[in-house]
């Protein structure tokens, strides 16, 4: 992900394969009897120079941005306890 230009050719590629794998999750969700009790979100991006990024979700988009920003504020709060953890080990080695 970068300031490259959006590839046109990778994204559909991207989108495709995003398409399949939520065919294939919907399908498991129904065989455990989960469908409609369990949100899951896909996330694809390229790796390297590029910003083709995807995603696909069984909610609506509202909610799936709500449930990605409280993710990530959990993640940022844990990674920022992770860090001080750290900090306070490296203290004690000294």
């Amino acid at each position: 992900m970068g300031d490259k230009p959006v590839d046109l050719i990778k994204l559909a590629q991207l989108e495709e394969l995003n398409r399949q794998f939520t065919i294939v999750i919907e399908a498991e969700l129904k065989r455990r009897g989960l469908k409609g009790k369990l949100g899951f979100a896909l996330l694809m991006f390229s790796f390297g120079e590029g910003a083709e990024m995807t995603w696909a979700s069984n909610v609506e988009r509202a909610d799936m941005i709500t449930a990605l920003k409280e993710f990530i504020a959990k993640n940022e709060a844990n990674q920022l306890d992770e860090l001080k953890r750290n900090d306070r080990w490296l203290d004690r080695q000294n």
